[in-house]
């Protein structure tokens, strides 16, 4: 495995930093939430002496929720905000982690892998895939135009050897920044695109907002490989299901032996 050392020789002078005041922000407008994502959060770990609290986005829109979100971070005083999914699950040490990679390791902006609830038939990815992308070596970002029309000048982040990578898209699932970056950026900091034939919204406000925090203010993004986590979704279980449930897969979920009318 790569040592972690080896990563800085690429980072901008960023050692040394510290999170001071951590707002941990969920986007929902709903007042009902998933249990297991509540149940997870509420045994979250909290980094030893720093500050922190959580703050829920609201608004007519994923990215209206977001920049409630943050609004209310800048209003608080942090000096980062960690976005956090609220139809996801995390490990329970996940903050203390992010806040190492970002006082030790000097990554200026933190991300995790989020698997997919579903197939973006345009992208080079498998159903429900963790997916995160950057550029091919030798492409000039300033040529992006669109997922649907540059797809080719991306690679899909396959983690292996190296606990962290560097990326140029993800979503905002799991991603720890500072607020002097987001206040950098042009306002708003989230926004739709629609198309206009139909108004249906391309789901790119979050991807976007990675790549604009990049753009706009110089930041590597880092992706650590090493975390693990969940997409919660409320799937109709069909009669295709009896063949999908393995003997592998009920000992992954720790059933112990499986019986015998488990292939």
């Amino acid at each position: 495995m790569t040592d972690v050392l080896e990563f800085r020789k690429y980072l901008p002078p960023q050692l040394g930093m510290k999170v001071e005041k951590l707002a941990i922000c969920y986007p929902w407008g709903s007042p009902f939430i998933w249990t297991k994502h509540h149940q997870n959060a509420l045994n979250m770990e909290r980094p030893k002496g720093i500050e922190s609290r959580w703050f829920q986005g609201q608004g007519w829109c994923p990215a209206r929720r977001h920049i409630h979100f943050c609004e209310q971070a800048v209003d608080w005083g942090a000096s980062h905000i960690l976005i956090l999914g609220a139809d996801q699950t995390f490990p329970e040490d996940l903050i203390p982690r992010l806040v190492k990679r970002v006082e030790v390791d000097g990554c200026e902006v933190i991300t995790a892998l989020v698997p997919t609830r579903g197939l973006v038939h345009y992208l080079p990815m498998r159903p429900f895939q963790p997916v995160a992308f950057r550029f091919k070596d030798g492409t000039q970002a300033s040529r992006w135009r669109t997922w649907e029309q540059d797809k080719d000048m991306l690679e899909l982040i396959e983690p292996g050897d190296n606990e962290l990578e560097l990326i140029d898209f993800i979503g905002s699932g799991c991603i720890m920044f500072p607020v002097d970056d987001l206040l950098k950026m042009p306002t708003p900091w989230f926004y739709e695109v629609y198309q206009k034939q139909d108004l249906c919204r391309q789901a790119s406000m979050d991807t976007r907002f990675i790549f604009e925090m990049k753009k706009f203010t110089g930041a590597q993004i880092w992706l650590d490989t090493t975390i693990k986590i969940g997409h919660l979704n409320d799937m109709i279980v069909d009669d295709t299901y009896q063949y999908k449930f393995t003997r592998e897969d009920w000992k992954e979920e720790g059933y112990g032996s499986a019986p015998a009318n488990v292939k």
